[in-house]
């Protein structure tokens, strides 16, 4: 039996989190603290100063003495809280609008109106604590939910056929108008025996990877980024063959697109390596990264579109020259090689989400950079800028 507890917060707990090893220019905090858990998929609001991950810890004075998958929520200055208290179900893949007030995530627990059936379904906590079930499907999975900045839209994906448009079940992209009293439900992609990923939403302007065999524009069914209005069609702005183009991320005004693909639509990715890619509005597509033979995963993109993040295992003799997964920085607008944020000896570092100045950063990882994670369990960390380092250098 599941207890659901809407509109009530977590106790909150304020865990020091204290400075950890990093690399010159950043410093390194620890969120979490837990023994045999695993805290991940962190996202950051738009100052920085608001994180939401999942956990099976305990984190908050036996809040979570079940281990189930909740969600929880750190805050500047505040501390640690449990946002969700369910029992054996699931609470996944959180999204956090700009000012990290409202969360939608995927979920097989019953919150308001229903989920008897334990199916994967999109729902939302609002501002005041209360959560509602956005879909009601069954023998389906609804998965990857992503909000706007500004919490209007919602796009998610489904192999769900609630409009009559996927009668193969599909995995498709769906959006929903959160401003409007009856939130409308629109299908953004239609091709049948087709793959949806990773949607991004930046406020009316929505993405996502396919692999949708759309006749002669793609007919090897290859991950191709599309992109267009929340309210319109969709379109391709990749065209390639024998490769895949994954992972597209957009800043908040709707004019950068980030993406990462195996493709050589330039010229300058002869290996093939999975490389970074940028679209600035209509100026077409640039390689942002060279030569990552290890390749370049999770992108992430600032709000203002200064930098980028990305693990990978790229390293050189005196930067991560053991090849383990690291997150690094890219300066978007000027030259140079990718930054490491925090070199690790053991483990490895993922999911990094960048702040809309890209001075705060948030990554789970099962690293021990000094002595805190003795045990190796995945938990959430925060980088942070160190301004003074970078105005006094030496």
């Amino acid at each position: 039996m599941k207890t659901i507890l809407p509109g009530r917060v977590g106790l909150l707990v304020l865990f020091l989190a204290l400075p950890l090893a990093a690399t010159a220019g950043w410093e390194l905090r620890q969120l979490t603290d837990c023994t045999g858990g695993v805290s991940e998929n962190p996202v950051i609001s738009a100052d920085g100063r608001t994180v939401v991950f999942v956990s099976t810890c305990d984190l908050v004075s036996d809040e979570n003495t079940d281990r189930n998958r909740e969600l929880f929520r750190w805050r500047e200055n505040q501390g640690l809280e449990q946002l969700t208290r369910t029992e054996r179900c699931q609470n996944l893949e959180p999204s956090l609008e700009a000012k990290g007030l409202r969360i939608a995530f995927a979920t097989t627990c019953s919150f308001p109106p229903a989920n008897a059936d334990q199916n994967l379904e999109i729902a939302l906590l609002q501002s005041e604590g209360q959560i509602q079930l956005l879909t009601d499907t069954s023998g389906s999975a609804n998965t990857r939910p992503a909000l706007a900045p500004s919490g209007r839209w919602l796009a998610f994906l489904s192999n769900a056929d609630p409009l009559g448009r996927n009668p193969d079940h599909s995995q498709q992209l769906f959006l929903l108008d959160l401003a409007m009293p009856d939130r409308p439900l629109q299908q953004a992609t239609a091709e049948e025996r087709s793959v949806c990923q990773e949607p991004t939403l930046a406020n009316a302007v929505v993405a996502a990877a396919c692999d949708g065999r759309r006749g002669e524009e793609n007919p090897e069914g290859n991950f191709e980024i599309l992109a267009g209005s929340a309210t319109g069609a969709l379109n391709p702005l990749t065209r390639t063959r024998d490769c895949e183009n994954r992972e597209p991320q957009l800043n908040p005004g709707g004019d950068l697109l980030l993406f990462r693909g195996n493709c050589n639509p330039l010229g300058k990715n002869l290996n093939r390596y999975h490389e970074l890619f940028l679209v600035r509005g209509s100026t077409g597509i640039e390689q942002v990264t060279r030569d990552l033979a290890e390749g370049a995963f999770q992108p992430s993109l600032s709000g203002n579109g200064s930098r980028a993040a990305f693990v990978s295992r790229w390293g050189r003799e005196f930067q991560n020259p053991d090849h383990n997964p690291e997150v690094f920085i890219l300066e978007l607008n000027r030259p140079g090689p990718p930054e490491l944020v925090a070199e690790t000896a053991q483990g490895g570092s993922y999911g990094p989400r960048l702040s809309a100045d890209g001075r705060r950063l948030v990554f789970y990882a099962n690293v021990n950079p000094r002595g805190a994670n003795s045990d190796g369990s995945f938990e959430i960390f925060l980088a942070e800028e160190n301004v003074s380092e970078e105005a006094n250098p030496e």
